[in-house]
């Protein structure tokens, strides 16, 4: 078996059906590649339709959140207290706005007694229905203990009020249904609102539809 290109090559040229295999061979090469690209495509195009334009904002703000941070502070929604609020204030006013709107506080005031741990209070601000509604939305969600918002004391950096971020943490290709978006947001216009109220640094704007 000769393996001089010059040879190999004169016999190709000169062998008419081996030119026609190959190119079948290749024509056939290039139509299955052509099939796999438009394959992956395809696929884009169809993951891409899964996410709006505020869907694709959202994951670019946790991505850009995470690289700053972590990701446990990038599902976050944080507010800073009012110079003078302490945690007595801070309850006092988080539960009157809850009573104004109608809804029922649990709150936990007895943490840092009970350890060295910085958090200073605790409040669940979804009643059992709520978070049943949130489970069947996404059965893990409960996981991440939607609805808490905590009082923690930062070192350095004062008093804050801080509660996951419930359409943060359901974020993602797996969208769900429109009564349960409906839900997520109106959740989370009650947690900005008690943070505002309790923070002291009331919105311009209510949250609270």
């Amino acid at each position: 078996m000769t393996t001089n290109p010059l040879k190999i090559w004169k016999a190709l040229y000169t062998n008419d059906d081996l030119r026609v295999r190959i190119k079948h061979y290749l024509a056939l090469t290039g139509v299955a590649l052509l099939f796999f690209n438009s394959l992956i495509l395809l696929r884009g195009w169809q993951s891409l339709e899964a996410f709006d334009a505020a869907e694709t904002n959202r994951l670019a703000e946790i991505a850009r959140d995470t690289l700053h941070t972590d990701l446990a502070s990038a599902t976050l929604m944080k507010m800073p207290l009012a110079t003078g609020m302490d945690t007595k204030e801070t309850l006092s006013a988080m539960r009157a706005y809850a009573k104004h709107r109608d809804f029922a506080l649990q709150v936990d005031a007895n943490i840092r007694a009970q350890s060295k741990s910085p958090y200073l209070a605790r409040i669940q601000a979804c009643d059992n229905a709520h978070l049943r509604t949130l489970g069947e939305a996404h059965p893990l969600i409960l996981a991440h203990l939607p609805c808490h918002i905590v009082l923690i004391s930062i070192p350095g950096q004062g008093l804050w009020l801080a509660t996951p971020d419930p359409e943060r943490l359901l974020s993602g290709g797996q969208a769900i249904d429109p009564q349960h978006q409906a839900l997520v947001r109106t959740l989370k216009a009650r947690l900005l609102g008690l943070m505002a109220a309790g923070s002291g640094q009331s919105p311009l704007l209510d949250p609270m539809p």
